[in-house]
């Protein structure tokens, strides 16, 4: 006997919730950060905390269409495209630590304050790397975490070793990051709300999650180049 609708659903497994996720920062090592100054094993989470969601931007292949008589097929072309941008809402804390983290992340390319400092050559260089220890790094790093409910919700691994914690189900790596807005906070008389700010980054590399690159990656092989079709020559 098939299984009825109700059995279906009740092993139907677990749902994705849109709640279960960290955002980690990493600052350039130019900066000295005021929040939580490393180590401290806090500051991953305390960031985190304050984001109040994050959309991770998708890269894919451009594509082009192929006519021939009275078909027309839809094929990728060699290049692939997508905004290399993404933006963070950050919920301030009443010391504005945060928003002046930020503001020295972005016034490492950019101050326009005064006569207007700015630093030409962002992601066309090797200023830096992602190790926080070399001092004239400008760069960044994002880490988004998302987080599966299939073990008990008593707690993560600390911040440094979510590549491998069991609890994570998928990630998102961002390298070469550079913060070009912080934004402005909106101030008013009506009213006692938190103060949020929105802050754009750009970035240059990006993992994205399964892939054979990522740390968490599925079992699907690597891009291999697929056999010759019948009768073709293989060299």
């Amino acid at each position: 006997m098939a299984n009825g609708q109700v059995t279906v659903l009740l092993n139907s497994g677990i749902d994705a919730f849109t709640n279960l996720y960290d955002v980690h920062l990493s600052f350039p090592g130019a900066i000295p950060v005021l929040m939580y100054p490393a180590p401290t094993d806090l500051a991953g989470y305390s960031y985190s905390v304050r984001a109040m969601g994050f959309n991770p931007p998708e890269l894919s292949a451009q594509t082009y269409q192929s006519d021939y008589k009275t078909i027309q097929l839809t094929r990728q072309a060699a290049k692939i495209i997508g905004d290399r941008t993404f933006n963070i809402e950050f919920r301030l804390d009443s010391g504005f630590l945060l928003y002046e983290d930020l503001m020295q992340w972005k016034h490492l390319w950019v101050d326009p304050s005064g006569e207007g400092n700015m630093q030409p050559g962002s992601l066309s260089d090797d200023i830096g790397t992602n190790t926080p220890v070399i001092g004239d790094n400008r760069y960044g790093q994002v880490t988004v975490v998302a987080y599966s409910v299939s073990t008990p919700l008593d707690g993560y691994s600390d911040p440094s070793t979510v590549d491998s914690s069991a609890y994570v189900a998928a990630e998102w790596v961002f390298s070469d990051v550079v913060c070009n807005k912080v934004g402005v906070p909106n101030f008013q008389r009506a009213g006692s709300d938190s103060v949020t700010v929105t802050a754009e980054f750009l970035f240059g590399r990006y993992i994205e999650p399964f892939s054979p690159v990522n740390p968490i990656s599925s079992p699907i092989s690597p891009i291999q180049v697929p056999p010759p079709l019948t009768g073709e020559s293989s060299s």
